[in-house]
């Protein structure tokens, strides 16, 4: 689920590998996100909007509002480390599904407790997380098959070679 967040919140296109991806460097201001090529840009874009007086500030991969988490990270630095942005998102979001009992409740106040606002978002998210599950449980298919085949072919290998001792 919170890749799926994360690819909500902060999704780009990658035309090589036709995927899409979570970027840290996203700065939401103003209603409009972002993407800056380096953690200093973003930093600096995210002080240049407080030196404007900006307060309502989403930062990084998963999008953590700086007015209404101002205790969340020590400093800008951290806020852009994918590790500790995602930690705080996922401490964040464990809160609110203990809190709503539900994770579709969780999701749409996690983007905000505003039904005209969440639920297009919760919607959204909740597509992309049956899209990641979809690949996820393919690729464990996968990898189960290619670990059966080659058990399988460990076995033929190993009556081939007890056959031919024997001859």
């Amino acid at each position: 689920i919170m890749q799926a967040i994360s690819l909500a919140e902060s999704g780009r296109w990658d035309k090589s590998s036709r995927s899409r991806f979570a970027w840290p460097w996203t700065v939401t201001a103003h209603g409009k996100g972002r993407f800056y090529p380096s953690k200093s840009t973003a930093i600096a874009a995210v002080r240049q909007l407080r030196a404007e007086g900006v307060k309502n500030i989403d930062v990084g991969c998963l999008q953590v509002n700086l007015k209404y988490h101002p205790k969340a990270f020590d400093n800008l630095d951290n806020a852009f480390d994918p590790d500790i942005n995602a930690r705080y998102a996922a401490n964040l979001f464990a809160k609110l599904r203990r809190a709503n009992r539900s994770i579709t409740r969780a999701v749409a106040h996690y983007h905000s407790t505003t039904r005209h606002y969440n639920r297009p978002y919760t919607k959204k998210v909740v597509k992309l997380w049956n899209k990641e599950r979809r690949r996820f449980y393919a690729e464990e298919r996968a990898k189960k098959l290619a670990a059966w085949q080659a058990k399988k072919e460990r076995r033929e290998a190993a009556k081939i070679a007890e056959l031919s001792a024997r001859r």
